[in-house]
């Protein structure tokens, strides 16, 4: 028996409680013993909402949120915590963007002289790129190999920068 939370109708929360079948591999060599039933657009692996309300969840979430996001979900007839929104939040797929034609690279201290990260700048936009862990130059080798279609490269331009490959001592 599954228990999956979808959308209220009329005001009143909606759970359906659903009867799927269990299923077994006889393949000794496989890794999973048991599988479940999946119903399509109603059920999804380790999930206990439908995939309609996640969506919502994901929406509110995105916008609001935290204990902001939760309290706009009680006015539509869903009870989820502060916790759980931010949960939903770091799960939502980030949008695919396009590789900037000019790329603005700097550090930054995450912890002054213990940990240090590199951003990657779009630099006619502005918008933040990525963010690597740690300063080294083959790391942003690396993102500029995997990341075709930057024409330019700017950079902050500090002298005992460990990106260009210079250590002063």
């Amino acid at each position: 028996m599954r228990h999956v939370a979808d959308e209220a109708v009329g005001g009143r929360p909606v759970v359906i409680v659903l009867s799927v079948r269990r299923l077994y591999c006889e393949n000794p060599d496989c890794a999973k013993r048991t599988f479940a039933e999946q119903v399509e657009g109603l059920t999804v692996r380790y999930q206990r909402r439908t995939p309609a309300l996640q969506a919502v969840v994901d929406a509110v979430a995105c916008a609001l949120a935290g204990k902001a996001g939760a309290r706009l979900l009680l006015h539509l007839h869903q009870v989820l915590s502060w916790a759980t929104m931010l949960n939903c939040l770091l799960r939502v797929p980030l949008p695919r963007q396009a590789v900037p034609r000019m790329l603005g690279i700097d550090e930054f201290a995450l912890l002054k002289g213990h940990r240090y990260a590199t951003i990657l700048i779009d630099a006619e936009s502005g918008r933040r790129v990525e963010v690597l862990p740690g300063r080294r130059m083959e790391m942003v080798t690396a993102w500029l190999r995997e990341h075709h279609g930057v024409e330019i490269v700017c950079r902050d331009g500090a002298a005992d920068s460990t990106i260009t490959g210079h250590h002063q001592r």
